[in-house]
């Protein structure tokens, strides 16, 4: 065989590719899982913050749905307060104890509205009969709970669904002091 055929093979074999082996540079290797824990933590806290802090969610405008004897106004002056608080801060119980002391409330329905709303709508009792006893006539309702007296502050003026006109008398008998049984209980 000549020189030819035996240099032939190795004029057409490719030479095997080796890339470049470089090292990772150690920093290089921690920013990942380190970037990847920012990323899982640190984006939720970021908007967290932005939200808690935020002046977009103070309270703007509080939105009361009344009813003829828990009127809008009313409520309003008390919730009045509440405005430029942050929304989010805001404690429904809070809410409802500073309306509590109406008699006619039976619920409140509560929602804040992102960004800046507050929606109060309240729930009325509805009386169902009077209940006259010594103190005077005072509305019931169903469970036969005191509401409040007839006369009072918003029970209405007596005309229409519900008012005392509609309503049935309950009456109590209340026996008269006698003056033989006082000196028996003192």
């Amino acid at each position: 065989m000549s020189d030819l055929e035996h240099q032939r093979p190795e004029l057409f074999r490719r030479r095997r590719f080796e890339a470049p082996h470089r090292r990772r540079h150690p920093l290089r290797r921690l920013l990942r899982p380190f970037a990847a824990s920012l990323a899982v933590v640190g984006i939720p806290a970021l908007v967290t913050w932005w939200v808690a802090t935020s002046p977009q969610f103070e309270v703007r405008e509080i939105d009361v749905a009344g009813t003829p004897r828990v009127t809008a106004e009313w409520a309003g002056e008390r919730l009045d307060a509440l405005s430029g608080r942050h929304l989010l801060t805001v404690r429904l119980a809070e809410i409802e104890r500073r309306l509590a002391a109406h008699p006619w409330i039976a619920d409140l329905i509560l929602r804040r509205e992102l960004p800046g709303r507050l929606a109060v709508k309240v729930v009325e009792r509805r009386p169902a009969a009077l209940w006259q006893d010594a103190e005077g006539l005072v509305f019931v309702d169903g469970a036969g709970r005191r509401i409040a007296p007839v006369g009072g502050d918003g029970d209405g003026d007596g005309a229409g669904a519900g008012g005392p006109l509609d309503l049935a008398v309950i009456s109590a008998a209340v026996p008269a002091a006698d003056p033989a049984s006082a000196a028996a209980a003192a």
